[in-house]
């Protein structure tokens, strides 16, 4: 059964969907999976009108309902509908430990909707923290390099 979001009337046709809000405590977008009509088949009340939000946290792997998770934004639909469905029931029969690193929300949705567990988020952050710590090293050489090489000569 379709959803309309109450406060912005965007209308969900039944599916699974991409979808994030910022957690302002870690200052990062926290991703999950919005399940619209049931198709998952674990909405905890199993009415089709009731969608939920499939999640990981720290605490686990998570099938909420809206109330219970506040205000997301829309990501995308996902492509491949029964395959992440079906997926989502494999993590919920064989859930994993938290890691930030090796299984956190983004390695979830990732795997749900592409079959590869990774998070981009934290590929970024990586090169990012990388480059800067390049960055610092070269500059932090550069002044010694042209001490070592004494006075230019005429």
């Amino acid at each position: 059964m379709p959803y309309i979001n109450p406060h912005t009337r965007e209308y969900f046709a039944d599916g699974l969907y991409l979808i994030k809000q910022f957690d302002a405590a870690k200052g990062v977008d926290h991703v999950g999976i919005f399940d619209v009509g049931n198709c998952t088949g674990l909405s905890p009340t199993g009415f089709l009108n009731d969608p939920v939000v499939i999640h990981h946290r720290p605490l686990g792997f998570r099938v909420q309902t809206l109330a219970e998770t506040g205000a997301w934004k829309l990501v995308h639909r996902l492509k491949d509908q029964p395959a992440a469905a079906a997926r989502i029931r494999e993590i919920r029969a064989n859930p994993a430990t938290y890691s930030i690193f090796g299984n956190n929300c983004e390695h979830f949705t990732e795997y749900v909707e592409h079959g590869v567990r990774q998070s981009p988020q934290l590929q970024r952050t990586f090169l990012f923290g990388l480059g800067a710590m390049l960055l610092v090293w070269g500059l932090a050489s550069f002044p010694s390099t042209a001490k070592a090489r004494g006075p230019r000569s005429a």
